[in-house]
């Protein structure tokens, strides 16, 4: 493919992300709350006004409203802003790995499952951090999808890998938790199960171990700095989600 062609494919993805990332940031409000993610429609959480088509133009409708509600002034959370922005980044990135970085036309499997895999870790990771909390619903659904694409052929692993994949996730997971007597919860290990079906054994291995180190280097440097207590815990679903990214995104490069 011509590079020009490259480019405005990988913006078309961006701007893709964007949208999904305004959904995506939807069902990491309503599904901790018990909430529908179809029904009712958008509304603003102070005044519950639904929201126009105007009102949720991603990152763009946040920026002209200064971070408020047009209609009560009450302050919206940039992390809506923040959500979009990074589905936008995570589909661009699937674009460019699954084309070889603009090298070659574009494997579609791989870039469906890589934008898919981004949502759900984008997704597992703001609910966690917000609620301490990783949903059964949205754990089942991802664990389905990677073994859907493993059944496929799309992506980086096949079946058989991403089945021993989940089961390595959860169990040693599992052993961490009885081990450890409630260290971790069992939302984590569902949390791993369903990225060992994207990854794969060894990329569990690789992704325990990157979260490991990245859950205790930001909490040193929390408590070093005063902004997190020694003894209360730090949800460790963004730490696995952040590593499994790069995990995949590595194995992605190398398919």
């Amino acid at each position: 493919m011509a590079g020009l062609q490259h480019w405005f494919l990988s913006i078309f993805m961006f701007l893709l992300g964007l949208v999904v990332g305004s959904f995506l940031g939807a069902v990491s409000y309503r599904v901790p709350r018990g909430m529908s993610i179809v029904s009712p429609g958008s509304s603003c959480p102070a005044c519950g006004t639904r929201l126009t088509p105007a009102d949720l133009i991603p990152v763009f409708s946040h920026l002209l409203s200064r971070g408020r509600c047009r209609h009560c002034g009450a302050p919206v959370p940039w992390r809506y802003t923040f959500i979009e922005l990074l589905a936008g980044l995570s589909f661009a990135g699937a674009y460019a790995l699954a084309t070889g970085w603009f090298r070659a036309a574009p494997d579609w499997p791989l870039l469906a499952q890589g934008a898919v895999f981004a949502s759900l870790m984008l997704v597992m990771a703001v609910i966690d951090l917000e609620h301490m909390l990783l949903p059964n619903s949205v754990n089942l659904i991802g664990l389905a999808a990677g073994l859907v694409f493993a059944l496929a052929g799309a992506g980086p692993v096949t079946i058989w890998p991403a089945v021993y994949g989940a089961a390595l996730g959860y169990g040693l997971i599992f052993v961490i938790v009885l081990v450890s007597r409630g260290g971790m919860g069992m939302g984590d290990a569902k949390f791993l199960a369903m990225i060992g079906a994207f990854v794969g054994p060894l990329g569990v291995l690789y992704t325990l171990f990157g979260a490991s180190a990245l859950g205790a280097a930001t909490g040193l440097i929390l408590i070093r700095t005063g902004r997190h207590e020694a003894k209360k815990p730090i949800p460790f679903g963004p730490f696995l989600a952040a590593a499994a990214v790069g995990v995949w995104a590595w194995l992605a490069g190398s398919f």
